[in-house]
């Protein structure tokens, strides 16, 4: 007893003379900001009880060093000063051997933890948005650390010479690593295991794309997580020094018209649940080089004996055209014999009505590409030929309604009238024989026709085509618990309504904390034999429609009878 007092004395004598000799201490702010500040605020205190000694560690912050077990906690609000270089620590790194986090923290401070050699863990909540450089630098018997991917920026050697750095729980995804660490220095080794968890979680990963120059290119990417999941699409240009916002591309599967400065874009996604988000992998676009058609034929509406001519241009080397023709009727196409250019011209005669052209462009290379077909209509009394037809789509897709009629000066104009109105309504700016739109929740059961005119001011109005928009899959019957011996066939099966469903079953074992693939279980019904493991396994089915759509089957429980 004697002996602890005397230690304690001396201690206290020490620490007195420091404050003494000192005269103050000196902190820097927050992250960023290396401005020193000085104060008696900041001094490390004892508490009464001889165990602990606390302080400031920023403006709304403060810190208590327990030396009885050797543990730091640091508690309040805010940003965590800096470490200073000189005068004294905000605490003695020498015996700190656990740290916890109390309250609103969003900053640890540059070097703030670093030289800590007994810190064995550490775990930061999920309010830190930043760490600062060199921040647990040096701490040689640091195994684990657990980090949140709301953490926005990572100082550089913020890990280095953490010699016994092992596992680093990140509640990411890889790529949201990349994200977080590109082009800084962490101070991690390649010994160093990476653990990426997370509620959401990316089960297939969009793919590199190659596609020509305005043709249409597909993406796609599926992940599980809570409650519903949200998706938002990003994309970076070749040589672009940030990623942007892919407006209206907020589906699991979407798609675009390519063109040429796509080349070298890469895109990702980033799916959100209930609790958390993820982002995908990396995927890449090339266009493919070679033939690409840019502009195709138009139709065009002529009387007998006037010149017409027709236009389609392309991309590539040493380029050639030839025209080829059909007449209405005829079930081949024919050599169009000295149409070898990009634009070409002829005079109508009375068999040219109906009469479609392509352009087949060839390059140096001796690839090609074939344009679409342009129709010849003859002028004559107004008549509507072809009238337009219903649709069925998914809200957010692009729809178009097309009208064919005969005449001379021929103008257009759409209606429309959704589900339930009276009147109907002027589609303004709709005022081409095929005119185009984007489907949204509002256009199930609406309907829409043209009003075609001609010069001489007659008209006519084609028949209504009427939109459905199509649902989503529909589950009708669920799966069912089972009873069965070991050695027994156990089966379940589900029902459900959509279009080109396919299904996935999975299964989670008694005591399991995630779901896994029951692989080769990919239909409505299915069975297996029980074995002794599966007394409490659960199972349920995922359904997905040909438009990428998915849901869930409640679960169903296995007992194994005796």
């Amino acid at each position: 007893m004697k002996n602890t007092f005397q230690k304690r004395l001396v201690a206290a004598v020490l620490i007195m003379l420091v404050y003494l000799l000192s005269g103050y201490s000196v902190y820097a702010d927050a992250i960023g900001d290396n401005t020193p500040t000085t104060g008696d605020d900041n001094i490390s205190d004892w508490n009464n009880d001889w165990n602990t000694y606390s302080g400031k560690c920023g403006d709304s912050m403060e810190w208590v060093l327990d030396n009885s077990n050797s543990s730091l906690t640091i508690s309040g609000s805010g940003e965590m000063w800096s470490r200073t270089s000189h005068g004294n620590d905000l605490w003695s790194v020498s015996e700190i051997k656990s740290i916890s986090f109390t309250g609103n923290i969003q900053s640890v401070g540059a070097g703030a933890f670093s030289g800590c050699k007994k810190l064995a863990s550490v775990a930061l909540p999920k309010t830190v948005k930043k760490i600062g450089e060199n921040a647990f630098e040096g701490c040689t018997a640091l195994a684990k650390v657990e980090l949140a991917n709301t953490v926005e920026k990572i100082g550089g050697n913020s890990f280095a010479g953490c010699s016994s750095l092992i596992d680093v729980n990140f509640t990411g995804s890889r790529q949201d690593w990349l994200f977080l660490t590109d082009g800084v220095q962490t101070g991690l080794n390649s010994s160093v295991n990476m653990h990426y968890a997370s509620t959401v979680s990316v089960t297939s990963q969009p793919v590199n794309v190659k596609v020509s120059a305005d043709v249409l290119a597909h993406f796609s990417v599926e992940a599980e997580g809570k409650g519903e999941l949200s998706y938002q699409w990003y994309f970076k240009k070749k040589g672009a020094q940030g990623w942007s916002t892919w407006n209206k591309h907020t589906t699991a599967t979407t798609a675009a018209i390519s063109n040429d400065s796509w080349d070298g874009m890469q895109v990702y996604c980033r799916i959100e649940d209930s609790e958390n988000y993820v982002s995908s992998d990396l995927c890449e676009i090339t266009l493919l080089k070679g033939v690409s058609i840019v502009i195709h034929p138009s139709d065009v509406t002529v009387n007998t004996g006037d010149e017409t001519s027709f236009t389609v241009k392309a991309q590539g080397s040493g380029l050639k055209y030839q025209w080829y023709y059909k007449k209405a009727g005829a079930s081949t196409w024919s050599l169009w014999k000295a149409h070898t250019s990009a634009t070409t011209e002829a005079r109508a005669n009375d068999t040219w009505d109906g009469m479609q052209v392509y352009c087949k462009v060839s390059d140096s290379s001796g690839s090609f590409a074939n344009s679409e077909s342009a129709t010849i209509k003859l002028n004559g009394i107004l008549k509507i030929t072809a009238h337009p037809s219903d649709v069925t789509v998914n809200s957010g897709e692009e729809v178009s309604f097309t009208v064919k009629a005969q005449g001379k000066g021929l103008k257009y104009q759409w209606y429309f009238r959704k589900a339930g109105v009276s009147t109907w309504s002027i589609w303004k700016a709709h005022t081409l024989a095929t005119t185009e739109a984007r489907a949204n929740d509002t256009w199930d059961g609406m309907q829409v026709y043209c009003k075609v005119s001609d010069s001489s001011g007659a008209f006519a109005d084609s028949q209504s085509a009427t939109v459905k928009l199509n649902g989503m899959p529909k589950i009708t019957a669920q799966p069912s618990d089972v009873d069965v011996k070991v050695g027994g066939l156990a089966g379940f099966s589900v029902s459900a309504q959509g279009s080109n469903l396919k299904y996935q079953w999975y299964f989670m074992k008694r005591g399991a904390k995630c779901w896994s693939i029951w692989k080769s279980h990919t239909t409505a019904a299915t069975a297996a034999r029980a074995n002794d493991t599966w007394d409490g396994m659960q199972v349920y089915c995922v359904i997905t429609d040909g438009f990428g759509r998915t849901v869930s089957s409640n679960p169903a429980t296995i007992k194994i009878s005796q």
